[in-house]
């Protein structure tokens, strides 16, 4: 009777433990691959063309080589061959506060797809951000030709911003022809934008978004911390100021938690801005913003 009971109970313990088993998520850095630039140090442009490959450039961007040493990429170009399919884990962005990525990234039109819960190599630095990238900074740093689709949320609330294709761009760094489509779904007190989150001195170029963004906020005082902007959340200069040029955002931005459902009948062309001059990010009110894309989002 004992040996009964004491199994039954062990079966419950376990029946019960299983759903918080599953989900906890493995991240792509665990089976991250570096082969690629370890087998060539000195070569001048890579190619990659597997999840764990490109988790391995974050990995040599935020913690080191196998030496050690970070690796910024400066002078470097990095391809992708191929489109990438990231669901099912968890994304750690490429460049932090410490560690930022400086060299080129080719996406050559390909998608990547599923990014999903992103979280930063270092969560305590507070210039570090959410996105496939966390952040890229110089004036050699550019990243470009990615079609990026699929809902992107931020893993937590710690660093400043959210972008979907970068956190943090700085030092005049550039994102180029970068497409995303999707969900992004923010946090209170950060900068979200569609395609970059906090742009410091750096370019936006002909990028587009078509995206319902959710910033997290619950209150009007969450709310007055909030940048949000359908290309960039907001930015700041200091030398040379940021700039967005001939991009372009559309579907709608709210505040809250819950991203809203699709449109019935979306348009065939994007609403939203079309600019060449510089613009920064709206603080949103309270209140939802109407469903049509307005200037600055």
């Amino acid at each position: 009777m004992c040996k009964r009971f004491y199994l039954l109970t062990l079966v419950l313990a376990l029946s019960a433990a299983l759903p918080a088993c599953a989900a906890q998520k493995a991240a792509w850095i665990e089976s991250a691959d570096t082969a690629w630039y370890e087998n060539d140090r000195g070569a001048s442009e890579y190619a990659i063309d597997t999840p764990e490959e490109l988790a391995g450039l974050s990995v040599l961007v935020g913690s080191g080589d196998a030496d050690g040493a970070k690796v910024n990429f400066n002078g470097k170009t990095i391809r992708l061959a191929k489109d990438i399919d990231l669901s099912g884990r968890l994304w750690t962005s490429i460049g932090q506060e410490f560690g930022s990525f400086q060299g080129v990234f080719d996406g050559r039109g390909h998608t990547i797809e599923g990014l999903g819960t992103v979280t930063p190599f270092d969560e305590e630095g507070w210039s570090n951000g959410y996105g496939l990238f966390g952040r890229v900074s110089g004036r050699q740093a550019v990243v470009k030709n990615i079609n990026l689709r699929g809902a992107v949320v931020a893993s937590g609330d710690k660093c400043f911003s959210l972008g979907a294709v970068a956190g943090r761009i700085d030092q005049k760094a550039a994102i180029e022809n970068c497409v995303f489509s999707g969900v992004l779904k923010g946090f209170s007190g950060a900068a979200i934008g569609g395609i970059v989150g906090h742009n410091n001195s750096g370019s936006v170029r002909s990028c587009s978004v078509r995206a319902d963004i959710t910033t997290g906020t619950k209150t009007p005082k969450e709310a007055k911390t909030t940048k949000v902007g359908g290309i960039v959340g907001c930015y700041v200069c200091y030398e040379v100021g940021p700039s967005i040029e001939n991009s372009i955002s559309g579907r709608r931005i709210r505040a809250g938690t819950t991203a809203p459902p699709p449109p019935k009948a979306p348009p065939t062309t994007p609403t939203g801005y079309r600019t060449r001059r510089r613009l920064r990010g709206s603080r949103l009110s309270s209140t939802p913003a109407p469903t049509t894309s307005k200037k600055n989002t």
